[in-house]
Protein backbone atom coordinates (compact mmCIF):
# COMPACT_ATOMS: atom_id res chain seq x y z
CA UNK A 1 0.00 0.00 0.00
CA UNK A 2 2.92 2.11 1.22
CA UNK A 3 5.28 3.11 -2.05
CA UNK A 4 8.19 3.46 0.14
CA UNK A 5 7.37 3.78 4.35
CA UNK A 6 4.56 2.86 6.76
CA UNK A 7 5.95 3.99 10.04
CA UNK A 8 3.30 2.33 12.59
CA UNK A 9 0.38 0.78 13.10
CA UNK A 10 -2.01 1.01 15.87
CA UNK A 11 -4.71 -2.29 15.65
CA UNK A 12 -8.18 -1.39 17.75
CA UNK A 13 -9.37 -5.25 17.54
CA UNK A 14 -8.48 -7.90 15.82
CA UNK A 15 -10.02 -6.77 12.54
CA UNK A 16 -9.49 -2.85 12.84
CA UNK A 17 -6.32 -0.97 12.41
CA UNK A 18 -4.97 1.93 11.58
CA UNK A 19 -1.71 2.17 9.44
CA UNK A 20 0.29 5.65 8.74
CA UNK A 21 3.26 6.34 7.08
CA UNK A 22 4.51 8.64 3.88
CA UNK A 23 4.78 7.28 0.26
CA UNK A 24 7.77 7.38 -2.08
CA UNK A 25 7.95 9.65 -5.38
CA UNK A 26 5.58 12.45 -3.49
CA UNK A 27 6.37 12.26 -0.46
CA UNK A 28 2.79 11.87 -0.09
CA UNK A 29 1.49 11.31 4.22
CA UNK A 30 -0.39 7.88 3.80
CA UNK A 31 -2.97 7.02 6.55
CA UNK A 32 -5.03 4.10 5.90
CA UNK A 33 -7.30 1.45 7.61
CA UNK A 34 -8.92 -1.48 7.68
CA UNK A 35 -11.65 -3.24 9.40
CA UNK A 36 -11.77 -6.65 7.93
CA UNK A 37 -8.40 -8.23 9.63
CA UNK A 38 -6.19 -6.53 7.04
CA UNK A 39 -7.80 -8.45 3.97
CA UNK A 40 -8.57 -4.96 2.41
CA UNK A 41 -7.58 -1.11 3.02
CA UNK A 42 -9.11 2.48 2.40
CA UNK A 43 -7.34 5.70 2.40
CA UNK A 44 -7.97 7.75 5.65
CA UNK A 45 -5.48 10.64 5.19
CA UNK A 46 -8.39 12.62 4.55
CA UNK A 47 -7.37 16.41 4.85
CA UNK A 48 -3.33 15.94 5.99
CA UNK A 49 -1.19 17.69 4.20
CA UNK A 50 0.49 15.95 1.05
CA UNK A 51 4.09 16.96 2.41
CA UNK A 52 3.74 15.67 5.85
CA UNK A 53 5.48 12.35 6.81
CA UNK A 54 3.32 10.18 9.81
CA UNK A 55 5.36 9.15 12.61
CA UNK A 56 3.26 7.59 14.84
CA UNK A 57 -0.86 6.87 14.88
CA UNK A 58 -3.31 6.22 17.93
CA UNK A 59 -6.51 4.74 17.11
CA UNK A 60 -9.26 4.93 19.74
CA UNK A 61 -11.86 3.42 17.00
CA UNK A 62 -12.76 2.94 13.50
CA UNK A 63 -13.52 6.47 13.65
CA UNK A 64 -11.44 8.15 16.39
CA UNK A 65 -7.54 8.63 15.88
CA UNK A 66 -4.75 10.51 16.07
CA UNK A 67 -1.12 10.87 14.01
CA UNK A 68 1.62 12.66 14.37
CA UNK A 69 4.92 13.59 12.30
CA UNK A 70 6.85 16.05 10.37
CA UNK A 71 5.78 18.61 7.66
CA UNK A 72 8.43 18.68 5.27
CA UNK A 73 6.57 21.87 3.29
CA UNK A 74 6.36 24.00 6.18
CA UNK A 75 9.17 22.65 8.71
CA UNK A 76 6.94 22.00 11.75
CA UNK A 77 5.54 18.92 13.25
CA UNK A 78 2.07 18.59 13.95
CA UNK A 79 -0.76 16.30 15.75
CA UNK A 80 -3.48 15.70 14.33
CA UNK A 81 -6.86 14.03 15.24
CA UNK A 82 -9.81 12.67 13.17
CA UNK A 83 -13.63 11.54 14.40
CA UNK A 84 -14.82 10.83 10.90
CA UNK A 85 -12.09 7.40 9.81
CA UNK A 86 -9.65 9.96 8.39
CA UNK A 87 -11.85 11.86 6.12
CA UNK A 88 -11.54 15.38 8.07
CA UNK A 89 -8.20 15.87 10.39
CA UNK A 90 -7.93 18.29 12.65
CA UNK A 91 -4.59 20.08 13.91
CA UNK A 92 -3.88 19.83 17.38
CA UNK A 93 -0.19 20.75 17.77
CA UNK A 94 2.02 22.71 16.06
CA UNK A 95 5.56 23.56 16.47
CA UNK A 96 9.09 24.01 14.79
CA UNK A 97 11.07 22.25 17.07
CA UNK A 98 12.51 18.34 16.02
CA UNK A 99 9.91 15.75 15.23
CA UNK A 100 7.59 13.91 16.64
CA UNK A 101 7.99 10.75 17.21
CA UNK A 102 5.07 8.78 19.41
CA UNK A 103 2.03 9.23 21.04
CA UNK A 104 0.60 7.39 24.14
CA UNK A 105 -2.97 7.57 25.95
CA UNK A 106 -4.42 5.79 28.75
CA UNK A 107 -7.81 3.86 28.33
CA UNK A 108 -10.32 6.54 27.72
CA UNK A 109 -7.99 8.76 25.49
CA UNK A 110 -8.56 12.18 27.73
CA UNK A 111 -4.48 11.91 29.07
CA UNK A 112 -1.89 11.00 27.04
CA UNK A 113 2.05 11.94 26.02
CA UNK A 114 3.93 12.90 23.18
CA UNK A 115 7.77 12.89 22.55
CA UNK A 116 9.48 14.99 20.45
CA UNK A 117 13.15 14.67 19.25
CA UNK A 118 13.98 17.87 20.68
CA UNK A 119 13.77 16.52 23.80
CA UNK A 120 10.18 17.73 24.58
CA UNK A 121 7.81 15.59 26.57
CA UNK A 122 4.28 17.17 25.62
CA UNK A 123 1.02 16.38 27.79
CA UNK A 124 -2.94 16.49 27.40
CA UNK A 125 -5.40 15.73 29.79
CA UNK A 126 -8.28 16.76 27.28
CA UNK A 127 -7.67 14.42 24.23
CA UNK A 128 -5.21 16.10 22.50
CA UNK A 129 -7.42 19.61 22.68
CA UNK A 130 -4.48 21.21 24.29
CA UNK A 131 -1.04 20.21 24.40
CA UNK A 132 1.55 20.99 27.39
CA UNK A 133 5.19 20.98 27.89
CA UNK A 134 5.81 19.18 30.79
CA UNK A 135 9.52 18.21 30.84
CA UNK A 136 12.58 18.20 28.60
CA UNK A 137 15.46 15.76 28.15
CA UNK A 138 17.53 18.17 26.00
CA UNK A 139 18.30 17.75 22.11
CA UNK A 140 20.16 14.72 20.79
CA UNK A 141 18.49 12.65 24.05
CA UNK A 142 15.35 11.47 22.61
CA UNK A 143 15.93 9.96 19.24
CA UNK A 144 13.84 7.95 15.93
CA UNK A 145 13.32 4.83 18.44
CA UNK A 146 11.71 6.49 21.26
CA UNK A 147 8.65 5.09 22.85
CA UNK A 148 6.72 6.02 25.90
CA UNK A 149 4.19 4.07 27.90
CA UNK A 150 2.45 4.66 31.24
CA UNK A 151 0.73 2.08 33.61
CA UNK A 152 -1.37 5.19 34.51
CA UNK A 153 -1.69 8.90 34.91
CA UNK A 154 1.75 8.86 37.29
CA UNK A 155 3.72 5.84 36.62
CA UNK A 156 5.81 6.06 33.28
CA UNK A 157 8.59 4.80 31.27
CA UNK A 158 10.46 5.78 28.54
CA UNK A 159 12.59 3.99 26.09
CA UNK A 160 15.03 4.04 22.84
CA UNK A 161 17.80 2.67 21.44
CA UNK A 162 19.64 0.91 24.63
CA UNK A 163 23.16 0.19 23.54
CA UNK A 164 25.67 3.38 22.92
CA UNK A 165 25.73 6.30 22.67
CA UNK A 166 23.82 9.82 23.90
CA UNK A 167 20.85 7.89 22.95
CA UNK A 168 21.50 5.34 25.44
CA UNK A 169 18.17 5.32 27.84
CA UNK A 170 15.59 4.10 29.93
CA UNK A 171 13.60 6.28 32.01
CA UNK A 172 11.33 6.69 34.36
CA UNK A 173 8.79 8.47 35.96
CA UNK A 174 6.21 8.70 38.64
CA UNK A 175 4.96 12.11 38.56
CA UNK A 176 3.52 12.18 35.36
CA UNK A 177 6.51 12.81 33.20
CA UNK A 178 7.47 16.13 35.14
CA UNK A 179 10.39 14.20 36.56
CA UNK A 180 12.08 11.18 35.16
CA UNK A 181 15.36 9.27 36.26
CA UNK A 182 17.20 7.37 34.00
CA UNK A 183 17.76 3.40 34.29
CA UNK A 184 20.56 0.77 33.45
CA UNK A 185 20.01 -2.05 31.15
CA UNK A 186 21.16 -4.85 29.17
CA UNK A 187 22.85 -3.68 26.04
CA UNK A 188 20.67 -4.22 22.77
CA UNK A 189 21.11 -3.02 19.39
CA UNK A 190 17.95 -1.02 17.42
CA UNK A 191 14.80 0.11 19.70
CA UNK A 192 14.10 -1.45 22.42
CA UNK A 193 9.33 -1.79 23.09
CA UNK A 194 6.83 -2.87 25.61
CA UNK A 195 5.75 -6.28 25.21
CA UNK A 196 2.06 -6.03 26.47
CA UNK A 197 2.18 -4.82 30.47
CA UNK A 198 5.07 -7.46 31.22
CA UNK A 199 8.03 -6.06 30.30
CA UNK A 200 10.87 -4.67 27.83
CA UNK A 201 11.94 -6.65 24.93
CA UNK A 202 15.23 -5.80 22.81
CA UNK A 203 16.76 -6.41 19.64
CA UNK A 204 19.50 -8.18 20.95
CA UNK A 205 23.13 -7.55 21.72
CA UNK A 206 25.06 -7.67 18.78
CA UNK A 207 25.61 -4.99 16.04
CA UNK A 208 24.15 -8.36 13.37
CA UNK A 209 21.46 -7.08 11.43
CA UNK A 210 19.25 -10.37 12.02
CA UNK A 211 18.95 -10.61 16.07
CA UNK A 212 16.27 -12.81 18.02
CA UNK A 213 14.16 -10.62 20.30
CA UNK A 214 14.70 -10.87 24.33
CA UNK A 215 13.47 -9.97 27.20
CA UNK A 216 15.74 -7.57 29.05
CA UNK A 217 13.37 -6.14 31.79
CA UNK A 218 10.30 -7.65 33.61
CA UNK A 219 7.94 -5.44 35.20
CA UNK A 220 7.48 -6.72 39.11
Amino acid sequence: VFAAHGNTVDAVTSQMAWVAGSSGSDSKARVIRTVDGGTTYTAATGTISSTFYAYDVWAESTSTAWVTGYDVGTGHQYIYYTSNSGETWTQQYDTAAGILHDLYFLPGNNIGWAIESSGAILKTTNAGGTWTQVASFGAGIIDTYSQAWFLNENVGFITGDGCSGSNDKFSTTIDGGVNWTKRSLPCTKGPISFYGNSGLIGAGNSSAVSQIARIIFAFS
